[in-house]
């Protein structure tokens, strides 16, 4: 996995981000003899995040539901 520096959102959960690539940008990814300048953070705007239950981190889980959002007063942080 290939991180960089994170965006303001993912700033405020870790120090780096995986690079995500937008569907414009695939061929260019493949094709170009370095595509170093699409290493960059994912723009904020196309984001969304949501807090999830503590068990996804555990990786005999595997169940649609551990996506779902829960409400903050559900989170055992």
């Amino acid at each position: 996995m290939l991180t960089c520096e994170p965006n303001a959102t993912i700033a405020q959960i870790h120090n780096r981000m995986p690079i995500i690539l937008q569907a414009s940008d695939y061929v260019t990814w493949l094709a170009h003899p370095d595509p170093e300048h699409l290493m960059e953070p994912f723009p904020d705007e196309l984001m969304t995040t949501w807090k999830i239950r503590r068990d996804v981190g555990n990786p005999r889980n595997n169940r649609p539901d551990l996506l779902d959002p829960v409400r903050d007063d559900l989170v055992d942080l």
